[in-house]
């Protein structure tokens, strides 16, 4: 059996990250979004910006990218909400910047999928 992880062990790996920099931010919100809604690592590379309802605070999973397939709505606090915000932000300076095309909410620095489709 897996040993969950604390709030304290969360906060220090969070400390290690340089969060003034895309990629720290960026990582910094996939590991508080792994932490916070217990999705898998792969659908969290597959979650889009249309999966969000900002005004709701739910994340809306699409069945395609579950592992059960099932529809998902996850609710959100506050805290993931304004970064998901920012970082939303960030992606779209970015991507525009490389010229690219997609929705994923996790990019890399030059604004490509992390993940294949």
């Amino acid at each position: 059996m897996k040993k969950g992880t604390k709030q304290n062990d969360l906060n220090i790996l969070l400390l290690l990250l340089d969060m003034s920099t895309f990629m720290g931010l960026r990582d910094a919100i996939a590991i508080l979004t792994l932490f916070k809604t217990g999705v898998r690592i792969n659908t969290l590379g597959h979650i889009k910006e249309s999966n969000f309802d900002f005004e709701n605070k739910i994340l809306n999973h699409e069945g395609s990218i579950m592992k059960n397939h099932n529809y998902l709505k996850l609710p959100l606090d506050d805290q993931l909400v304004g970064l998901y915000k920012v970082l939303i932000e960030q992606n779209e300076k970015i991507r525009s910047h490389y010229k690219q095309d997609n929705e994923f909410l996790f990019i890399t620095v030059k604004g490509a999928t992390i993940w294949g489709n």
